[in-house]
């Protein structure tokens, strides 16, 4: 009966969160079948290595089925290669046979790449219980090892794609549960591993860095499961008398942190779940208090509630910014009739950090009939006849149209270097149409020289054939990217590379004729190899024919910076108007106290723009004064001088495009 209890304990404590799934459970309770995969999921014990574990009714935790690992490992027939499952949570319940330092390890899919494990290691640090970064170590912090061989420790670990962090969650002594769990975070990014894993070793092919000892009911979940949510596994799988009512709280950590942004948004909201995980008792929630030295940039609408036994509510809590940048400082505290945990403190902490403006650097229209490889951004980065056949230009054979090169077997070269030497931070795009919408390798920009470089197309590894960038890792970005739907209509394609967030996030509208709808957008970690010094149009590299593009591209971009979310759906929207992300590219103080100002622009006859002026930047931008509400159009890049500000300490100016 306790071996059922168990079971549906974990099965419960594991349905908390509703954006993921438990896609593998080994309780190794059942005596019939110890490998049985108890989440439904299918995905049985498939074979083991070296010497086989051996099994016992009740050698597990709290006397439950386990395996006593002594030489050997077992095979799990499942996929965590981030390509698969980029948000992870995975763990188990461990003994250790042998305290003394060295490489052990609980659970691993390593093929040599630091990829995703758990176990002990004694590498950049003190012995510990830990799990690889992906960068050529373990995570370090106060992680601890182990005390005796007795003891059953518990110990997770969940990836975070987009945060870019794994972070290790332990419990030496998993019989007791009044002691906090011990949690560190780290930045990660996650290579390539094997499309298996071992249990009780670092790899599912050989015997590296066996576990000696004992491991019980092993975990695998598609999403980074909160602080709050492993520690309710843990405690409620220990089978003691718990709180009734007990308050579990799911949120994303940090629940705001950094926000990185060209344009300071006027608010930013976050929430929180608050279950009710008793099975008697109501759980009220006496006060929601902000507190700290930004309190009052907080706010929240909930009143003291009641939850019933398996109720639960969100809550949403709201930073106002008045649009200025910087460091918030506060936390939210939950007052509750929880007796083993009354108060709840959630950090608030927010910092708003705004993004240097992009510079383009390239802007290839192919309008030109006199000139279809000219540089329209004025930067004389013009374009060269590449490798293979050469493309075929026609004057409405692009987006809406307008020129464009048919690419049916060559390619096109700029000269501009994206190398993360020369641009840590970059953006790219264009828009596209395939001739081909069978699976296959086909790039629409490169400058790959065999490392996994950066690139723009369409890919079939490791996952769906989809649009997509290359990661550095070895693979394409995955996520929910979209591949095309047919050979007709034009596709808006971008990615982002951030050097500061090691970051590529890949932006797709299948169909870029149509803005009512929402930019596809993926973001994973990423690394950046040096690739070769030119790019590619029309192919995934310069010197040769290697995966080419089959089918027509248009207005390819190339910004300096990161351009935000924001920037990238007015780039599509605009219809491929490269200048319609505004940015102001100069400003000069005249001798007369007059301003000069010079920004890129709409060239479409009939745009205007507003400018703005204020000596406060966090003065509402409706008490803004206009300086001129009506400047023309200058082409590509606009020029207007300001009136005379006279005595005049600091001043603030917008430009904004008039609708």
């Amino acid at each position: 009966m306790k071996h059922f209890f168990l079971l549906f304990s974990l099965l419960a404590i594991l349905k908390y969160s509703a954006n993921g799934e438990l896609i593998a459970l080994y309780t190794f309770d059942d005596a019939e079948n110890p490998g049985a995969d108890s989440s439904g999921q299918g995905n049985d014990i498939s074979g083991t290595v070296g010497a086989a574990p051996t099994w016992g009714a009740d050698i597990g935790f709290s006397d439950t089925g386990a395996y006593d690992f002594d030489g050997g490992t077992l095979t799990a027939p499942v996929d965590i290669n981030a390509g698969v499952v980029p948000d992870m949570t995975w763990g188990a319940w461990v003994r250790t046979d042998n305290t003394s330092p060295g490489l052990r390890k609980i659970m691993g899919h390593d093929n040599g790449g630091w990829d995703r494990t758990i176990g002990l290691d004694s590498r950049n640090g003190q012995f510990r219980y830990t799990s690889f970064t992906g960068f050529g170590r373990p995570v370090v912090g106060d992680l601890p090892g182990p005390e005796s061989t007795e003891d059953w420790t518990f110990i997770a670990a969940s990836y975070d794609s987009a945060a870019g962090t794994v972070s290790v969650y332990v419990d030496l002594d998993a019989s007791s549960v009044a002691d906090a769990l011990v949690a560190v975070t780290e930045t990660a990014r996650w290579n390539n591993g094997q499309g298996s894993f071992a249990i009780g070793g670092l790899r599912p092919d050989n015997t590296a860095e066996l576990w000696d000892g004992v491991i019980d009911n092993v975990f695998v979940y598609n999403e980074a499961l909160s602080e709050e949510e492993i520690d309710a596994l843990r405690t409620d799988l220990v089978g003691m008398e718990l709180s009734d009512p007990r308050i579990v709280i799911s949120r994303n950590k940090p629940l705001f942190g950094m926000i990185r942004t060209g344009i300071v948004p006027e608010t930013e909201k976050r929430s929180i779940t608050i279950r009710n995980t008793g099975e008697d008792n109501d759980l009220n929630i006496s006060e929601i208090a902000i507190t700290g030295d930004d309190a009052s940039a907080y706010s929240l609408t909930d009143e003291p509630f009641a939850l019933a036994p398996g109720e639960d509510k969100t809550i949403e809590i709201t930073l106002t910014t008045d649009g200025v940048a910087g460091d918030y400082v506060a936390s939210l505290e939950i007052q509750s009739d929880d007796s083993d945990n009354p108060t709840v403190t959630i950090e608030l902490d927010t910092t708003i950090e705004l993004i240097p403006p992009a510079t383009l650097l390239g802007f290839y229209t192919f309008d030109d009939p006199n000139d279809p490889f000219a540089d329209s951004s004025g930067n004389g980065n013009n374009l060269a006849q590449g490798n293979g056949v050469e493309p075929s230009w026609g004057a409405d054979i692009g987006f809406k149209g307008s020129g464009a090169h048919d690419f049916t077997g060559g390619t096109l070269i700029s000269p501009i270097d994206i190398n993360p030497g020369q641009l840590p931070d970059m953006s790219w795009g264009a828009w596209v149409r395939t001739n081909n919408t069978d699976p296959g390798l086909r790039k629409v920009m490169g400058h790959d020289n065999g490392g996994w470089d950066r690139t723009l197309g369409l890919d079939s590894r490791n996952g769906q054939f989809r649009y997509t960038s290359f990661t550095g890792f070895g693979r394409p970005v995955v996520g929910d990217l979209p591949g095309p739907a047919n050979a007709e209509d034009w596709t808006f394609l971008a990615a982002n590379y951030d050097s500061k967030d090691s970051t590529v996030s890949v932006y797709v509208d299948l169909d870029a004729s149509t803005i009512d709808d929402d930019l596809v957008k993926v973001t994973e970690p990423a690394r950046w190899n040096n690739g070769q010094d030119t790019f590619a149009i029309g192919g995934i590299r310069p010197d040769n024919t290697t995966e080419l593009w089959d089918g027509a591209i248009d207005n390819v971009f190339v910004y300096e910076g990161i351009l935000t979310d924001e920037e990238m759906k007015d780039l599509r929207d605009r219809a491929a108007i490269a200048g319609e992300v505004l940015r102001i590219t100069e400003v000069v103080r005249n001798p007369d106290n007059s301003f000069t100002l010079t920004w890129t622009s709409n060239p479409n006859a009939g745009t205007t723009y507003t400018v703005l002026f204020s000596q406060d930047l966090s003065e509402p931008l409706e008490f803004w004064g206009d300086d001129d509400d009506s400047v023309a159009s200058g082409g590509e890049m606009t020029t207007h001088t300001t009136g005379i500000f006279e005595a005049v300490d600091k001043l603030f100016l917008i430009v904004k495009k008039n609708e």
